[in-house]
């Protein structure tokens, strides 16, 4: 059974942790499709085929983004304040 304390932190951890995820992965997605927009560019390629390729980059994507949120963390700040 889950403690209404519980519940409490988790949300309060998981907004934050969802958002600043998904900012650091599309910022690292972007980073990657501007390093390879010269090879892909002018090639005749269909959406699918970049579609793969941004499938198959964001495999290594998620470890790094995953990596850059939680560095960011300052458990002084992210702590519940109880009072």
């Amino acid at each position: 059974m889950i403690k209404k304390l519980d519940k409490l932190i988790i949300k309060s951890f998981l907004g934050p942790f969802i958002v600043t995820f998904f900012i650091a992965f599309f910022v690292l997605m972007m980073q990657n499709l501007w390093k390879y927009i010269d090879d892909l560019v002018g090639k005749g390629l269909d959406l699918i085929t970049i579609g793969k390729f941004l499938w198959y980059i964001s495999s290594s994507l998620l470890t790094l983004a995953l990596r850059l949120r939680t560095a960011g963390r300052d458990p002084a700040r992210d702590a519940p304040v109880f009072e």
